[in-house]
């Protein structure tokens, strides 16, 4: 279901009373009928009245990394080959934001095409074009152009100081420029300058 992925939404956090004000303002000024959240923690005690989910907003595994770290212990951390192709591809492309519908649905076409290619999930475009527009700088999208045209795309969730990475693909052109690799040292370094503490990876391409 649709999620608002912003956090944190108080400063008590898993406080049982203010989880359960929280649901009570959900369903009285909204309407409600479910009210889903993803602690940050692995010691989270489920409070009475709520239970475990096996729907989830971000993924369930992912490489964590410290983006306080200076940019060359980032890539000290990478593999000789993945720092290579890192500087190789984002030489061959354009890496900037998704503004424009237009641009958007570029970025699901080409998604849409990936899940053709044996992954799963998703939902109607409709939806991506909602998270697009109402979430807005909480859930960036950033293009990777070769010649004016998006051949990749990666598509962020953002909270108080972590990113998440919720979607990403590119097309046959965008997997021969490797623009997957410009695309993730891009979104690290950006939402390093906005002030983020965190990243999240949701594959080891950058290992």
């Amino acid at each position: 279901f649709p999620s608002h992925d912003m956090g944190p939404v108080g400063e008590k956090g898993s406080d049982p009373d203010f989880l359960n004000a929280l649901a009570a303002y959900a369903k009285r000024e909204y309407h409600s009928v479910a009210l889903s959240l993803e602690p940050d923690s692995e010691t989270f005690a489920i409070p009475d009245g709520w239970r475990q989910s096996n729907s989830r907003i971000t993924p369930p595994q992912t490489i964590t990394l410290d983006i306080l770290k200076p940019d060359s212990d980032l890539l000290n951390g990478m593999s000789k080959e993945t720092r290579r192709v890192i500087r190789e591809s984002t030489s061959r492309v354009v890496i900037k934001r998704v503004r424009s519908g237009e641009d958007l649905d570029t970025c699901l076409d080409i998604y849409r095409q990936t899940l053709k290619s044996g992954l799963s999930g998703s939902f109607d475009n409709q939806y991506y074009r909602d998270v697009f527009n109402l979430l807005s700088d909480h859930s960036p999208v950033f293009g990777a152009y070769k010649d004016d045209r998006l051949v990749a795309f990666l598509w962020l969730a953002i909270s108080a100081d972590v990113a998440f990475e919720l979607y990403g693909a590119a097309d046959e052109l965008g997997q021969e420029l490797c623009a997957a690799y410009a695309l993730k040292w891009y979104a690290i370094r950006k939402t390093k300058e906005w002030g983020l503490i965190r990243y999240e990876l949701i594959d080891s391409t950058l290992t």
